[in-house]
């Protein structure tokens, strides 16, 4: 893999870590802490951010090892697509504790790290069709 795509790979390999890590805090702390609600939000968190961070390396694996179309703007929208979704979700996940109510608000901003996903899941399709 050529060394420009070193450090989304680095990253990918520590949000995945970072999910793994957060899932085990959301299972043996916070759930004593925040509702079953904003854990199953937390968890979801997550799960895409896990995900997501696989789907970018097997992304980026794919192209740089065949022929298929893949565009490197697809791979850049569904990692910060992840990022935003995640950890906005995982802000207003723990909104709830303590004085922190003003990270509710950051539930807005989830559908747009969503969208991005989105797009960048229907246009790899779209790409690949068309590959030669």
């Amino acid at each position: 893999m050529p060394n420009k795509y070193k450090t989304l790979f680095a990253s990918c390999a520590l949000f995945a870590g970072l999910s793994v890590l957060l899932g085990a805090f959301g299972a043996h702390t916070l759930s004593k802490m925040i509702t079953p609600y904003k854990l199953d939000v937390f968890n979801k968190a997550s799960s895409y951010l896990m995900t997501h961070s696989l789907a970018v390396v097997l992304l980026l694996l794919l192209k740089n090892t065949t022929n298929l179309r893949i565009e490197l703007w697809t791979i850049y929208t569904m990692f910060y697509g992840a990022l935003i979704f995640s950890f906005s979700l995982y802000l207003v996940s723990v909104s709830e504790l303590y004085n922190f109510q003003n990270l509710k608000y950051f539930g807005a901003v989830a559908p747009l790290g969503g969208t991005l996903m989105i797009v960048s899941w229907f246009a790899n399709f779209i790409y690949i069709l068309k590959s030669k």
